[in-house]
């Protein structure tokens, strides 16, 4: 491992090939009329592969540029590209005021990925890439935290799935590269299935986003966007341009290590990225010597939760080409995880089966595996009266849990492929999802003051199941729909916009008996009635869907030179989202969730209304103050049940029906940053969910605590400061997280007390040669080793707190020719 990384940091640094002096460029994109912060605006270095997307508070840095002159190009949707003249030979600030024009058609840069540019009169929260220097974490999902709205379920130390507005798993639509994943999303024990360096920006839709994205995502979506063509140049005599990273990390509570290489080049009218990242992980450690479940006291060996012990590897690669006004992209990528299951959570614990085996390393049973491959085609045709956007995609995801043979009842005579040592598969559960999807989009006079949009998106999904247990059935399910959007500018400063959207789904399940579970519970003298109950695991459904969603909205700007600059979005949306097989037709045992599910083949569409506000100001990015309110009203939620009854199953535990009842959620978010000097920063943001099951009065499962982050830093910013230093960046932040206890809870639930948490983060840039620049990021989690609980953990049912004390390490190398 020394030897690769040495060669790694040989290869980088053997960039550096002349004696040129090198300064940095930096500054803020504006709207030249109203004065607001742009978001998202692709700035460039003509003729080279620099180039950037603005963050959240408008800004752009570029680092390590050689003296010379310079041709700087700012290009956003709605707006007149802008190109200034720069002579580089110190470190400089640009800020850039954008005019609104009517041939901004002509200026768009579009990188032919993506489905568009969500809802304007939603909140939208975008995450740069060049942001996650400053976040050395490990996985997508922990990532997408820093938003204010977005929590985790985590599973361990390495899984984690996103959670918007107490909303998850298929009510948010993730899209990667212009194509909603489909990944099996409704179980809680994998995570995304995407890497977290393999994007360019990430765009967070917090609020009903059906009209863009379709049914999942009532509660919102996280559309990710890679890097796609950086500039085209008209020099024949161009050799193209080659440019990446290289990435290792390592991280103390779980023995973690990863690394990861990112390349691009391009020339002409020609494309090729590649990324390529793997980690290992050990059994993570946690502040507590013991659990309790159901008034039994286990033991937790040396602090570590046994078989918690995980694998990933991404691999990604993208060619483009352009041809006049077509551009198009071909991607191809496949995920792999391997992740234990703590021996205790899977089925009732057993004291025996958390005895160490000799190795924090070991992945042994229970395990689940989930391979994602994914190839997709994003084209652009562009004309001067308008531009089509096509998507397409194939999926495969391929997830299996493994566990020692039992069959819930008696034995099992039946034959199995991959057996143990006593004759028994150890293969208890095979999914299989294949999708094929494929999306469009016309976007008609973008430069006029009245747009419009025409889309139609269609999916279909292919389910396949294996193994010796049984859940989810076997299925194939079929969803199209078209929406059109009208955006009307009435001034610079107001803007509406409105949508409508109608949708079609039919799903076909197949049934299944289990006769062997009918012979054991008549022997065990069951009821007729109780044993059809049990020994139809699945019924023949064959329903069909439809429902129209929309939405209007309106995005106000108002400048006072005084008081600094004020957005005002507010939006009403209707919403929906057509119920999943699990909902429909499971009829099994959920380990993790130590619980028989059942499905209801009467669900109808779920059906959801919202209301947004968002309301911003900004002084000249000295201080920056944004609020998010939202409610939401379901007239049939879909939710589980706890029945009265417990299964008859071992190891099974309540049953659970999947019950519709109308439901209520609301909240807020809010965000407060307050540029002190050139060298300090200060800033707070929390979130608040309530709901409401309005049949039952019980709170809904899963509802995050109020949560509040406050940090303060102090450093030598990348946007300031004298790059002829060695040390050319470096920053150090405190931050304090405080979790509220979560009282309000669900039936089958528990109170989650809350805690207080302190976080130690450091970074800097140092210069190891001209062109070679080593970004080091340290981050020191949970310091005082707080023992405490997440209500959302897939370990909560248990009583196990989470990791305790983590120390994280990033080294990053840019790098380009």
């Amino acid at each position: 491992m020394k030897k690769i990384l040495s060669l790694i940091l040989f290869l980088v640094c053997s960039f550096s090939l002349s004696a040129q002096n090198y300064y940095s460029v930096a500054g803020i994109v504006r709207d030249r009329e109203t004065g607001v912060i742009i978001e998202n605006a692709a700035v460039s270095l003509q003729s080279t592969s620099v180039g950037a997307f603005t963050d959240t508070e408008g800004r752009y840095s570029f680092c390590d540029i050689a003296q010379g002159h310079y041709s700087l190009l700012v290009r956003h949707m709605g707006h007149m590209t802008d190109t200034v003249n720069i002579d580089l030979n110190k470190d400089i600030v640009v800020d850039i005021q954008l005019q609104r024009s009517s041939n901004a058609l002509k200026e768009i840069v579009v990188e032919a990925y993506g489905r568009g540019d969500g809802h304007p009169s939603l909140g939208t929260t975008t995450v740069n890439y060049s942001s996650i220097y400053n976040m050395p974490i490990t996985n997508l999902s922990k990532m997408l935290t820093t938003v204010p709205g977005v929590a985790t379920m985590d599973i361990g130390a390495g899984v984690s799935k996103p959670v918007i507005r107490g909303l998850g798993f298929n009510r948010i639509a993730v899209i990667n590269k212009g194509i909603t994943q489909q990944n099996q999303q409704w179980g809680a024990d994998h995570g995304m299935e995407i890497s977290q360096f393999d994007f360019e920006y990430i765009s967070v839709h917090k609020g009903a986003s059906s009209l863009m994205y379709g049914s999942d995502a009532m509660s919102g979506a996280i559309d990710i966007t890679p890097a796609g063509f950086r500039r085209q140049s008209q020099d024949k005599s161009d050799k193209g341009l080659f440019n990446g990273e290289a990435i290792v990390w390592g991280a103390s509570n779980n023995d973690l290590y990863g690394g990861a290489f990112k390349g691009e080049w391009q020339k002409d009218k020609y494309f090729i990225r590649g990324v390529y990242s793997y980690q290992d992980f050990a059994d993570y450690r946690v502040p507590a010597d013991e659990f309790n479940y159901l008034s039994y006291n286990f033991p937790i060996y040396d602090r570590r939760l046994k078989n918690t012990a995980g694998r990933e590897r991404n691999i990604s690669f993208s060619a483009g080409y352009i041809l006049k006004n077509v551009r198009t992209i071909f991607s191809v990528s496949d995920n792999y995880q391997k992740n234990g299951f703590f021996s205790g959570a899977h089925g009732i614990p057993d004291a025996a089966n958390l005895i160490p085996d000799g190795s924090v390393r070991n992945i042994e049973m229970p395990y689940n595996t989930a391979n994602h491959f994914t190839l997709t085609n994003n084209t652009e045709w562009k004309t001067s009266s308008l531009r089509l956007l096509i998507n397409t995609g194939y999926q495969d995801n391929h997830r299996t849990e493994r566990s020692s043979f039992h069959s819930h009842y008696g034995e099992d005579e039946h034959d199995h492929e991959d057996e143990d040592d006593h004759g028994h598969s150890s293969l208890e559960f095979d999914f299989r999802l294949k999708t094929y999807s494929t999306n469009a989009r016309l976007f008609l006079d973008e430069n006029q003051k009245w747009k419009k949009t025409i889309g139609m998106a269609l999916e279909h999904q292919n389910n396949e199941i294996g193994g010796y247990d049984f859940f989810l059935p076997r299925f194939n399910q079929t969803t199209g729909g078209v929406f059109f959007i009208n955006d009307y500018s009435m001034s610079s400063q107001l803007n509406f916009t409105g949508g409508i959207r109608y949708d079609m789904g039919k799903i076909d399940i197949s049934g299944f008996y289990d006769n062997e579970l009918a012979e054991y519970l008549k022997n065990q003298g069951y009821s007729p009635e109780e044993v059809q109950q049990y020994a139809q695991r699945a019924l023949d459904v064959d329903r069909r869907f439809n429902s129209f969603s929309g939405s209007v909205g309106v995005n106000y700007n108002m400048k006072d030179y005084y008081n600094g600059y004020y957005t005002i979005k507010a939006n009403i949306g209707k919403s929906y989202r057509f119920p999943t097989a699990n909902e429909l037709a499971s009829n099994g045992v959920h380990h993790g969730a130590f619980r028989h599910e059942k499905g209801n083949p009467d669900l109808d569409a779920e059906q959801g209304y919202s209301f947004n506000l968002d309301l911003t100001w900004d002084k000249s990015s000295t201080y920056q103050v944004e609020l998010n309110l939202f409610t939401n009203y379901f007239s049939n939620f879909i939710y589980l049940e706890p029945s009265k009854q417990w299964s008859v199953l071992p190891h099974a535990g309540q049953l659970y029906n999947y019950q519709q009842a109308e439901a209520l959620f609301g909240g807020g978010e809010y965000r407060i940053s307050w540029l002190a000097s050139n060298n300090i920063k200060l800033a707070t943001q929390g979130e608040y969910v309530v709901n409401k099951n309005l049949d039952n009065n019980y709170p809904l499962p899963f509802t995050p605590p109020f949560t509040m982050k406050n940090e303060i830093s102090y450093g030598k910013y990348r946007y300031y400061g004298n790059n002829k230093s060695k040390l050319s960046h470096y920053e150090i932040s405190l931050s304090h997280q405080w979790f509220a206890d979560q009282n309000r809870i669900a039936q089958g639930e528990e109170k989650t007390p809350g805690t207080n948490l302190f976080n130690l983060t450091a970074g800097i840039d140092y210069k190891l040669s001209k062109k070679c620049t080593i970004r080091l990021n340290v981050q020191a989690q949970n310091i005082f080793d707080t023992r405490y609980m997440n209500h959302l953990s897939f370990y909560r049912k248990l009583n196990i707190p989470e990791p305790g004390r983590n120390i994280q390490v990033f080294v990053r190398i840019p790098f380009s020719s």
